[in-house]
C-alpha cells in the first residue's frame, strides 16, 4: 500500500477532485513498480514497512484523500468492506461530490445488502455528474433490486420514453420481465431489435414477451426473423425447440432439432435434446440412432452413453447395457449412479461377484448407498448367502434409516429362522401412528408365511383401520375372502378399490378373477349353467390380463387352469397347469397344483 504527501486544497471541486485522483493514479503506478512509497520526513521518523501485506495506519492529520482512496481499494481487496467504506467516506470529507467514490460506495452498499444506502449514494454521484450513462445505469441496477420498475424508468428513458442506450433497453425489459409485466417489457424488445441489428439478443427477448402472454406463434415469427438475419444461431433454435416442447409438440421439437443439425452436424446438444424427445414420443430407434451418432462423434459424451445404456437395459439387451456401463464406470469409478446401474444390470445377468464388486465401489456418503446395499443383499440372498444378505441390510440401516429397509431385516430376520426376533422387530417400528401400516402390512405378510392365515386376516385388517386405501391389505383381505368363498360381494369391493389405487397391478386383477371364479361354483352346483359361463367368461378375461401384466406367474397360470377346466377346456386347462409347473409354483400357494395335473392327464389318457 502507497502513501502520498496532502494535495492542495485550493481551486475549484473538480480541480480538487482530478489532483488527488491524479495522486491516486500515481501512487498506484509507482507502487507496482517500487512496492510502497512513504511520506517524506527524517529516517527515524518513518513507521515500519507492515509485514501481513496491509495498509500502514497514519493518524488523521497525516492522511489525504488519495491515501484514503487508495486504502479503501486495498481493504476492498481484503475484504474488510466496513473499513473500506469508512475510508471511502473519508474521502468525502474532502471532496465531497467525488463520482469515484459516490459510486464505490453505492456499489460496497449494494454488496452489503444495503440498498436504501447504495441508492443515496448513486444518486448523489448521478447528481454530480448526470451525463454518465453508466452512473445511470448503477441508479436503475438498484431500483430494480428494489423491484421498482417505474423508477427503473423515469431514470433509463428520455423525454420521449425511449431507452438512452443499448444495455438500459435490455435491464428495463428484464426489470419488467421480473415483475411479470411482460406487456410493458414488449416495447423493450421491439427497441433492441431496432437497434442491434447484429444481435439475436432482441429476437430472444421479443419471443419471450409475447410466450408470456399467451400468443406462442408470435413468439415463433420473432425467433424465425431472427434466424433469417442469423442463420444457425443456436440461441434461437433452443428457443424455438423450447416454444415447440412446452406446447406439447414433440414433433415439431423434433424437427426444430433436425433443422438446427443441417447448419450445425453432429452438435452435440441438438443430437442428446432430440434423442430426448424422440424417447418421450415412443420413437426408440431414432432416438438410438441420434445416440448413436452422438457417442460415435464424441465418445466420451457421458449423457448419450448412458442413455443408450438405459435403453439397452429396457430393450433387454443386458450384455450391450453392461458393456456401456462399464465403460463409464471405467472412465468416471467416482459416479455412483453408474456404478449402481453397473451393478443392478450384472444381478441380472446372474454376474454376481461382478454384481457386487461395482455396487461395493459406491461409498457410504453417497445417496445411492442404501439402494446398492439393498441390491447386494439380493445378490447374496440368491445366491443362499441369507445371514450376509441380512448383516448387508444392516450396513445399510446403520448409514440411513428407511422404512423399507427396516421392514426388509424383519423378512430376512423370518428367512433365516429367527421368527421371534422378526416379529419383534416390527413390534418396535409401531407408534400408533398412519406409518403403522408398513410393519403391520410386513407382519401379515410372514404370518400367511407361515402359514398361520387368521393372524396374517388379523393384521391385515388392522392396516386397514390406519390406512383404509392400502392397496396390498384391501387385496390380501379381498383373495382371502375369494379363497374361503366367503363373503364375495365384500371381496369384489376391497379388491375392485385395489385396482382403482393400482390399475395396472397384475395380481390385484389376478384377485379380481378369481372372485369372479369363485361366483360361479355355487351356480355350477346348482345347474345354472348359462349364468355361470358368464361368470367364468369374465374371470378368465381378468386373468389373462393379469398374466400379460405380470410376465408369467404359477399361480395366474394355476387360476386360468382351473377357470377353463370348469368351462370343459380341458387341454387349455392342461397347458394352464404345465405352464404353472415349469414357472416354478410357490409350494404354500399350490399345495394341489400337482395332484391336479396328474388327474388331468390320467383323464385325457
Amino acid at each position: 500500500m502507497c502513501v502520498s504527501t496532502p494535495v492542495s486544497s485550493s481551486g475549484s471541486r473538480s480541480g480538487r477532485s482530478k489532483d488527488w485522483c491524479r495522486a491516486a493514479s500515481a501512487l498506484l503506478l509507482l507502487g507496482a513498480l517500487s512496492g510502497c512509497v512513504a511520506p517524506a520526513g527524517p529516517p527515524e521518523q518513518r513507521r515500519p514497512e507492515p509485514r501481513s501485506g496491509r495498509a500502514p495506519v497514519l493518524e488523521p492529520g497525516q492522511r489525504s484523500a488519495a491515501f484514503d482512496f487508495l486504502l479503501a481499494i486495498e481493504l476492498e481487496r481484503e475484504g474488510r468492506f466496513e473499513e473500506a467504506l469508512a475510508a471511502y467516506r473519508r474521502v468525502l470529507t474532502q471532496d465531497s461530490e467525488a463520482p469515484a467514490v459516490l459510486r464505490r460506495l453505492a456499489e460496497l452498499s449494494m454488496l452489503l445488502g444495503r440498498a436504501g444506502a447504495a441508492l443515496g449514494w448513486a444518486e448523489r454521484a448521478l447528481a454530480v455528474d448526470p451525463d454518465q450513462d453508466d452512473l445511470r445505469l448503477l441508479v436503475g441496477a438498484i431500483h430494480g433490486e428494489r423491484g421498482d420498475a417505474d423508477a427503473v424508468r423515469e431514470v433509463l428513458t428520455g423525454a420521449e420514453g425511449s431507452p438512452i442506450s443499448v444495455p438500459a433497453a435490455a435491464m428495463l425489459y428484464g426489470v419488467h420481465a421480473a415483475s411479470d409485466r411482460y406487456g410493458e417489457a414488449l416495447p423493450f424488445a421491439r427497441w433492441l431489435v431496432e437497434h442491434e441489428p447484429d444481435e439475436a439478443r432482441g429476437y430472444l427477448l421479443l419471443a419471450r414477451a409475447h410466450d408470456k402472454l399467451g400468443d406462442p406463434s408470435s413468439g415463433e415469427r420473432a425467433l424465425r426473423q431472427g434466424l433469417g438475419l442469423h442463420p444457425g444461431h443456436i440461441p434461437l433454435y433452443t428457443a424455438l425447440a423450447a416454444l415447440r416442447r412446452a406446447r406439447g409438440d414433440r414433433i415439431g421439437e423434433i424437427g426444430i432439432y433436425r433443422e438446427w443439425l443441417v447448419h450445425h452436424p453432429g452438435h452435440r446438444r441438438a443430437l442428446l435434446a432430440k434423442a430426448e424427445a424422440e424417447l418421450a414420443t415412443g420413437r426408440e430407434q431414432d432416438a438410438r440412432l441420434s445416440l448413436e451418432t452422438l457417442e460415435g462423434q464424441h465418445p466420451l459424451a457421458l449423457e448419450a452413453v448412458l442413455k443408450l445404456a438405459f435403453l439397452d437395459y429396457d430393450q433387454g439387451a443386458f450384455e450391450a447395457a453392461e458393456a456401456r456401463f462399464a465403460r463409464v464406470h471405467r472412465r468416471h469409478p467416482g459416479q455412483a449412479d453408474v456404478a449402481f446401474a453397473l451393478g443392478v444390470v450384472r444381478r441380472q445377468l446372474g454376474k454376481h461377484a461382478a454384481a457386487i464388486e461395482a455396487l461395493e465401489a459406491i461409498p457410504r456418503s453417497s445417496s445411492r448407498y442404501g439402494a446398492a446395499r439393498v441390491q447386494m443383499a439380493s445378490v447374496f440372498e440368491a445366491r443362499g448367502a441369507l445371514q450376509r444378505a441380512l448383516e448387508t441390510v444392516a450396513e445399510a440401516l446403520e448409514a440411513a434409516p428407511d422404512p423399507a429397509l427396516e421392514l426388509e431385516r424383519a423378512r430376512l430376520l423370518h428367512r433365516t429362522g429367527q421368527r421371534e426376533q422378526a416379529f419383534a422387530w416390527l413390534e418396535s417400528l409401531l407408534d400408533g401412528s398412519t406409518a403403522d401400516a408398513g410393519p403391520l402390512y410386513q407382519t401379515g405378510l410372514l404370518h400367511a408365511a407361515d402359514a398361520d392365515h387368521e393372524a396374517a386376516l388379523r393384521s391385515m385388517e388392522r392396516v386397514l383401520e390406519h390406512s383404509p386405501d392400502h392397496p396390498g391389505a384391501l387385496n390380501f383381505v379381498g383373495y382371502t375372502l375369494a379363497e374361503r368363498g366367503e363373503n364375495l360381494d365384500q371381496a369384489e369391493r376391497l379388491i375392485a378399490r385395489a385396482l382403482e389405487l393400482r390399475p395396472d397391478d397384475g395380481f390385484i386383477t389376478d384377485s379380481l378373477g378369481w372372485v369372479y371364479f369363485q361366483r360361479a361354483q355355487p351356480l355350477l352346483l346348482n345347474g345354472h349353467i348359462e349364468v355361470a359361463r358368464t361368470w367364468l367368461d369374465r374371470a378368465e378375461a381378468e386373468l389373462l390380463r393379469a398374466q400379460e401384466l405380470t410376465g408369467g406367474d404359477p399361480v395366474i397360470s394355476e387360476h386360468l387352469g382351473d377357470v377353463c377346466l370348469a368351462l370343459g377346456r380341458r387341454d387349455d386347462a392342461l397347458a394352464h397347469y404345465e405352464k404353472a409347473v415349469s414357472l416354478g409354483p410357490r409350494e404354500g400357494e399350490q399345495p394341489e397344483l400337482a395332484a391336479k395335473l396328474e388327474r388331468l392327464r390320467a383323464a385325457l389318457r
